[in-house]
């Protein structure tokens, strides 16, 4: 998105295709795994490997997150960057971006520590707390 305008530095149709074919599978293979024995869809914990698949989908999930605000934050600097002439509306959006990162983190941090910790046999809290 930052570098839209450059002619030098778009990503080719062929380059697009494969990275969302890839990130398809990937999330196709990780969502078919219960269907093949390895944890279930109740996100149990009882076997060594269905541990290690719930606490690697949890943290994948964090990773996802820190990911897609290295680029929101990434968006947000170029469109205040003092080198490009910014619009007023640019920057609105920047930071309805920044408020929606936010409230995203607010309400998905607590839920994955949380479910980390459990899938980790260390629970925090339990269902009756």
């Amino acid at each position: 998105i930052t570098n839209a305008m450059h002619v030098n530095k778009r990503l080719r149709m062929h380059h697009v295709a494969a990275m969302m074919g890839a990130g398809w599978g990937f999330s196709l293979l990780v969502a078919l795994l219960p269907l093949v024995g390895v944890s279930s869809y109740t996100m149990d914990i009882d076997t060594p490997g269905s541990q290690v698949y719930v606490v690697a989908v949890l943290i994948l999930n964090v990773v996802a997150f820190i990911v897609v605000c290295y680029c929101y934050i990434c968006i947000y600097l170029s469109v205040h960057n003092p080198e490009h002439s910014t619009r007023h509306r640019d920057t609105k959006i920047a930071k309805r971006m920044a408020v929606l990162i936010f409230t995203d983190f607010i309400c998905m941090a607590p839920i994955s520590f949380f479910a980390i910790s459990a899938a980790l046999r260390m629970p925090l809290i339990t269902v009756s707390h």
